[in-house]
């Protein structure tokens, strides 16, 4: 499925969960978009060619989660989450 990266996440919320590595999310989705340090670390923010906008990321963690870690998905349709997990099962 394809995607485009760095795109505006206004908007969006949780929207379900998905339980990866860091490595893998980079692997898929590339570098995070954006590195906060306060209660996100990482955060990858897509939009999947049928205009499903998701966000991917940690939350309140001390670090960047290396190991699997249940990360959270927010989207502005439930569907981020389906859309999310795809990717990351090809």
């Amino acid at each position: 499925m394809k995607f485009e990266k760095n795109v505006e996440a206004t908007g969006t919320s949780l929207m379900g969960y998905v339980t990866t590595s860091y490595s893998r999310l980079c692997e898929v989705f590339g570098a995070p978009c954006r590195f906060y340090g306060d209660k996100v670390n990482a955060e990858w923010s897509l939009r999947f060619e049928d205009g499903t906008r998701a966000t991917v990321y940690d939350w309140k963690e001390d670090e960047i989660p290396m190991g699997n870690y249940q990360w959270h998905i927010g989207g502005d349709r439930r569907s981020a989450v389906d859309r999310v997990q795809e990717c990351l099962a090809a």
